[in-house]
């Protein structure tokens, strides 16, 4: 252990910081009386040792759904000689709910990290400073995403806007007083209104730009696209040798080379003309072109 470190931890100890780990490994202790379980948290490169009993109140099976989640945590002993430092999460919970609540408030913009999504769900999991949050249905993106979990990436870091702060009463299965629920489509909103704001500066009527396709309207060629560099959704129609070559459409995700015919910022509305499609470049949801 790094001097640095340990001076943190014992800094933490004697004035009850709370500090914010994440759960690296579970795993099974016996010793002579007893068998318990202890959770392994990194912290810094270090690892720390909570026990299950100082870990959560819940009353579970497994911690497995903790592993590689951000955790609260308060030191509560550091032994010099073997340097093994113990911490309890649940002694942590209510200080870091009390931060919480002083710190953020609706309709703030904050920076969360992806914990998980349950099996076939549409609710995302998100940590933020430590505080457990939620991103329900038909927040995560611009549009639509069947499943989540093919988009998501565990430990991404994102930006959320808090939509609802509710107090919690009788919930055996949560440890917190609050339910904290975020949006991250309201940020991405936020963020083309600002860009058709000063449409003029990010692109350019005649311009070239890659896009892919987000969207199926009614008549034979008629999409929306959403242009990868700036996440602007247009209209469009494939040029005419295109539409006859892709008859029976365009999948969603696929990507395209599109020209920008009109751009209306009062309306925030433009058109493009599709002039190539590459059916080997196809994407679904928010890596490296863009998001949904």
């Amino acid at each position: 252990m790094s001097d640095a470190v340990r001076d943190l931890l014992k800094e933490s100890h004697i004035r009850g910081y709370v500090q914010v780990g994440y759960v690296t490994n579970i795993k099974p202790v016996r010793t002579k009386d007893m068998k318990y379980e202890v959770v392994e948290i990194n912290f810094r490169g270090v690892s720390v040792y909570c026990r299950k009993e100082e870990f959560t109140t819940r009353n579970i099976s497994s911690l497995g759904g903790f592993l590689n989640t951000p955790v609260p945590f308060l030191v509560t002993d550091i032994n010099d000689n073997s340097e093994i430092v113990q911490v309890s999460r649940i002694r942590a919970l209510p200080i870091k709910l009390r931060q919480f609540q002083n710190k953020v408030k609706v309709g703030d913009i904050a920076r969360a990290i992806v914990t998980g999504t349950p099996a076939n769900s549409s609710v995302v999991y998100v940590d933020i400073d430590g505080m457990p949050a939620m991103i329900r249905p038909g927040e995560w993106g611009l549009q639509p995403i069947r499943n989540l979990s093919e988009v998501i990436r565990i430990g991404a870091e994102i930006d959320v806007m808090i939509t609802d702060i509710t107090p919690v009463e009788d919930d055996e299965d949560w440890e917190f007083a609050i339910k904290v629920y975020c949006s991250r489509r309201q940020v991405l909103v936020a963020s083309l209104d600002e860009k058709w704001s000063r449409i003029d500066e990010v692109h350019t009527v005649g311009e070239n730009v890659v896009a892919k396709v987000v969207g199926k309207l009614e008549g034979r060629n008629n999409y929306l696209i959403q242009i990868v560099s700036s996440n602007i959704v247009i209209f469009a129609n494939m040029q005419r040798q295109l539409a006859e070559e892709y008859r029976f459409g365009l999948p969603q995700g696929m990507l395209v080379h599109a020209e920008i015919l009109r751009l209306n910022k009062e309306d925030k509305r433009g058109k493009a003309r599709i002039f190539r499609i590459d059916p080997s470049y196809q994407t679904m949801g928010s890596g490296r072109y863009g998001s949904f």
